[in-house]
């Protein structure tokens, strides 16, 4: 087509002081104020998009503690919770049960709950009912600011049952940010006497063993040389990308930063992910966080359509509910960032396909000992009952479905390419008809 097009040029353009036919300028006039609007048709039709947020810098503003997000996908969820527990054989005819349940909270910042929280997670509860309690349920709120339904059951007979049902409506957003890197903030903007740092900073404790001598000389060999916390943060995620090897082999027990740094290749799950980060940011004196839940699906490429639904239960010891665990860390007059360890280059970047449950860590739940019921603090909850019986059927189901959705279409590769074989067409079609005329004339 270009050599087509050259021949007609080089035909009626003489290169003699450059005179041109007047007819051929009329011409290839109309050719190309014809072809160049055709040209830039598919480009709108497909939504190309010839920027990112991260080529701008962000203007702090803060606003109920969070600040200058954005949400480019959301995905609205009906959300089913489904517990039964029935009592069979092996204990008494009565049996001591004690249930500890989280719920899906409100993370936004219109939430009491969520200080300086953009809207991750938009969660209203719908309906919620036990039977065979002895109790109506109370809330616990932990100073992590989670809310659990707590009640007993200590008069269940054989055969009869403990049921949790509960509804929810919840709202997940992929929330970003503009260049974090380019902010001009320092860790001197940081309030260190925040009761922030008292939770999520200050301390070694177990599993997030910041006095170690080996990670804080790694924290500041990856970090220490960046003043903006965000550049710290990302560089971190960096070297956790690339030197940690996941391991979907790992037990379910939790491990802990110092050993997933100490393997040999280092290598960890999602847990070790996590616990990894949040140590290495808080030696750099940010505040940082474990944040657990569940995964709606296992897949990066995950883009639920409305009416789509899945289930997925825990029954007795067959589960195969996707858990999850992700780290969020604090920046002054921007918020809490939301990070997937696994991928540097989510290091500010949410999910609309990650249910949260519990931030923060040591959460107390009920555990028998043997002889009686005592608390333990657990640094992941996963736990949601306890019992001395050995006999008894727990069925546990959560189910979703989308109801609604705002996804930007994918390009449409094929519509592209018959929109390019148009246009093409038009221009052969435009040349030939140009080509005749001249040659007529």
């Amino acid at each position: 087509m270009g050599i087509f097009i050259l021949m007609i040029i080089k035909k009626h353009i003489r290169i003699n002081m450059i005179k041109f036919n007047q007819k051929s300028i009329g011409y290839l006039s109309i050719f190309f104020l014809t072809i160049i609007p055709l040209f830039y048709l598919p480009l709108a039709n497909n939504k190309v998009v010839l920027f990112t947020p991260d080529d701008f810098q962000i203007n702090l503003k803060t606003s109920n503690g969070a600040s200058n997000y954005s949400i480019t996908q959301s995905v609205t969820y009906d959300v089913e919770i489904n517990l039964t527990l029935t009592h069979t054989s092996g204990g008494p005819s009565y049996d001591n049960y004690y249930f500890k349940i989280p719920r899906l909270n409100e993370r936004s910042p219109n939430s009491s709950l969520s200080r300086d929280c953009p809207p991750f997670q938009e969660s209203d509860l719908l309906y919620s009912k036990v039977t065979g309690a002895d109790d109506p349920p109370y809330l616990e709120i932990d100073e992590f600011n989670n809310t659990y339904e707590v009640f007993n059951s200590t008069t269940i007979l054989d055969s009869n049952q403990v049921t949790f049902d509960q509804f929810y409506r919840v709202t997940l957003n992929e929330v970003t940010f503009g260049n974090l890197l380019s902010l001009d903030i320092t860790m001197d903007d940081y309030d260190v006497n925040d009761e922030i740092f008292d939770l999520y900073c200050n301390d070694t404790e177990q599993y997030y063993e910041r006095d170690n001598a080996a990670l804080i000389t790694k924290s500041n060999e990856i970090a220490g040389a960046f003043s903006n916390p965000a550049r710290k943060a990302y560089a971190i995620a960096q070297w956790i990308d690339t030197y940690v090897e996941y391991n979907d082999s790992m037990p379910a027990e939790e491990k802990g930063a110092l050993w997933a740094f100490n393997q040999n290749p280092k290598s960890g799950d999602c847990s070790e992910f996590s616990s990894l980060m949040v140590t290495l940011l808080r030696i750099q004196g940010i505040p940082a966080r474990k944040v657990t839940g569940y995964l709606l699906s296992s897949s990066s490429n995950f883009k639920p359509y409305v009416g789509y639904s899945r289930n997925f239960t825990w029954i007795n010891n067959d589960i195969n509910l996707l858990g999850h665990a992700w780290v969020e860390y604090y920046i002054p007059g921007v918020g809490w960032i939301s990070c997937e360890p696994q991928v540097a280059s989510l290091y500010k970047t949410s999910s609309y396909y990650r249910l949260t449950e519990n931030i923060g860590a040591w959460f107390t739940i009920p555990a028998w000992n043997g002889t009686h019921i005592e608390y333990l603090d657990l640094s992941e909850y996963t736990a949601k009952y306890t019992s001395y019986s050995l006999g008894y059927d727990w069925r546990y189901s959560l189910n979703i479905t989308v109801i609604d959705s705002n996804f930007t279409p994918d390009p449409d590769y094929l519509g592209f390419l018959i929109n390019i074989a148009i246009i093409l067409g038009v221009i052969a079609l435009v040349g030939l008809v140009i080509y005749i005329i001249i040659k007529k004339t």
